[in-house]
């Protein structure tokens, strides 16, 4: 599954609330990345992690999305080896888009 598949997933979840606060921490994942390309911190996700349990892995199609856009899982992380840039823009911007319209695909014009 590509990773805008994934993320239009993750926007039609059931619990609106829910799926609005996934994207939200899944574009502050990619942000830092974009932000800071060569920061390794930013490339390592821990699964296990309190925040990324309720926030993310609760909403179906989160997964899918950070594989798609280079995620490896790793143990109990998911490690970003080598980022595209291109694509980590373009998914912040979609999520973008996904946000202000509510979850909806496509966006209303």
């Amino acid at each position: 599954m590509s990773y805008s598949s994934a993320l239009r997933q993750v926007a039609q979840y059931p619990d609106k609330d829910a799926a609005t606060q996934a994207l939200k921490t899944l574009r502050i994942y990619i942000k830092n990345i974009v932000e800071n390309p060569f920061e390794p911190k930013f490339q390592v996700i821990h699964t296990e992690n309190k925040a990324f349990v309720s926030r993310v892995a609760a909403v179906e199609g989160t997964y899918d999305v950070l594989i798609g856009l280079g995620f490896a899982p790793a143990d109990e992380k998911l490690i970003m080896k080598s980022p595209n840039l291109g694509d980590l823009k373009d998914a912040i911007a979609e999520i973008d888009e996904l946000i202000s319209s509510g979850g909806s695909w496509p966006p209303p014009v």
